[in-house]
């Protein structure tokens, strides 16, 4: 998931483990019930019929993998982190 959401992809996953504290639903994609392939089927349709909010997922998608994600930034803090306990 984090792949695709770093590429602009949008997502659709479901609401189970982790997946909520990553995707945020309708802000950077969609996010069904478990185990109903209806909730899948019509969200991947609604991608697909609504470019413009695709794209949008998409964008945003990408961009909470760089805020969250960006290997420099969190070497950097985990670092400091060491530094400080050392000091």
């Amino acid at each position: 998931m984090v792949e695709a959401m770093a590429c602009g992809v949008p997502v659709v996953g479901t609401e189970v483990s982790g997946l909520p504290e990553l995707v945020e639903a309708e802000r950077n994609g969609l996010l069904v019930p478990p185990d109903d392939p209806e909730a899948v089927a019509e969200a991947l349709l609604r991608l697909y019929s609504d470019s413009e909010l695709a794209r949008a997922l998409g964008r945003r998608a990408e961009m909470t993998v760089r805020e969250r994600f960006d290997g420099d930034r969190l070497a950097r803090e985990l670092a400091t982190l060491f530094r400080e306990a050392t000091a």
